[in-house]
């Protein structure tokens, strides 16, 4: 990764069902007490009710979840990002995904959010190998996955978004 590249300090907030219990049913409580403004209220409610069905349909255990990215300084909560799913018990892999909110592009911290991701998905000894999915094109997501080290293996026919580029980082 290039020196001059700044990645903001984040601090992710687990979307485990406690907390997602907690968020959903009083989200304006919840994100003062975060030290959120609440500005994107909406989006972060929408983000952890898509997190819980998600978490409930594929049985993702922690630390295999989704989660909050939050500055430290600020308090703000600009994006989420997530495991999508435990490792795979065959050979140890887990794929990652992560967005900012439209307000926070930009600013280097879906390149934090990765990184973030990869560095507590490789601190497992279980996990082989990180992967991700970007469109085929060289867009803001295959420019993340550069920075943090992934290599795009090649053109793939996803089930569910069709053809995708998949990024690969090995142990």
């Amino acid at each position: 990764m290039p020196a001059s590249f700044h990645i903001p300090e984040l601090d992710l907030i687990p979307l485990d069902a406690e907390t997602l219990a907690e968020l959903l049913a009083d989200p304006a409580a919840y994100l003062k007490k975060e030290g959120d403004s609440g500005a994107l209220k909406a989006q972060i409610v929408a983000v952890a009710g898509q997190t819980r069905d998600f978490q409930t349909r594929s049985g993702a255990q922690p630390p295999w979840i989704g989660y909050l990215a939050q500055v430290p300084k600020t308090h703000e909560i600009v994006g989420a990002c997530s495991y999508k799913g435990d490792p795979t018990a065959t050979d140890g892999t887990v794929e990652i995904a992560y967005f900012t909110f439209p307000e926070f592009e930009g600013g280097g911290y879906a390149t934090g959010m990765a990184q973030e991701l990869l560095a507590r998905a490789f601190a497992e000894a279980v996990i082989m190998r990180v992967i991700a999915y970007t469109q085929t094109k060289r867009g803001s997501s295959a420019r993340v996955l550069e920075k943090v080290g992934l290599t795009c293996t090649g053109q793939v026919d996803h089930p569910e978004d069709g053809k995708v580029w998949r990024w690969e980082l090995s142990r």
